[in-house]
């Protein structure tokens, strides 16, 4: 994934900024119960590379949609 973060366009997204995102939005939401507290070490990274995939995910489709939207 961290692949997939160096080809974006730098300035852009941060890949430290990502990682540390994912890790504060998955502790916020095992505080808040919309995540159970992780009991293996696995399940927690099978969670956070989810989440960091849709981060990843949702940052290129705004470069896309800005990029787009300066063509016009």
């Amino acid at each position: 994934m961290l692949v997939r973060l160096l080809g974006m366009r730098k300035g852009t997204v941060s890949a430290d900024d990502t990682a540390m995102s994912t890790l504060r939005t998955c502790r916020r939401q095992t505080r808040e119960g919309e995540l159970p507290p992780p009991t293996d070490p696995d399940s927690l990274g099978a969670e956070l590379e989810h989440q960091l995939t849709r981060k990843i995910d949702k940052a290129a489709a705004t470069q896309r949609y800005l990029k787009n939207k300066r063509a016009i």
